[in-house]
């Protein structure tokens, strides 16, 4: 059997099934373990809404509980202040910054690395 390098998801409210955006785990490494998360909510009105937070917490439990990855990293827009405290919240620590990543609105925008392990596999 094959095994996927990315699994994706759809985020929809439970309330009336509306889709609210994506989010996948990506370019996984099996043999390492290890896997690159990704989010989106596309519209702001559903931004800060707690949406985000949960569909993370149901991802990262996911690559722990059910694909058995054991480290987990993101990138997120130094700009977006909102994203990474929320992320911080869930236990990812910074490692580094990729200058200049992404070009958006003009401007070069730096990434700002993150990461998180299992508890279970830090020895």
């Amino acid at each position: 059997m094959k095994r996927q390098k990315m699994l994706a998801f759809a985020i929809e409210s439970l309330s009336n099934d509306a889709f609210l955006g994506t989010l996948a785990v990506h370019d996984i490494d099996w043999i390492a373990r290890n896997g690159r998360l990704g989010i989106v909510i596309h519209k702001p009105e559903n931004w800060g809404k707690g949406y985000g937070t949960e569909a993370m917490e149901l991802l990262i439990d996911f690559c722990w509980k059910h694909i058995n990855l054991r480290r987990l990293e993101l990138g997120v827009h130094s700009f977006n202040k909102r994203a990474k405290k929320v992320y911080l919240k869930l236990g990812f620590v910074e490692y580094g910054t990729a200058h200049q990543q992404f070009y958006i609105d003009g401007e070069y925008v730096d990434s700002v690395m993150m990461e998180i392990f299992r508890l279970d596999t830090q020895d």
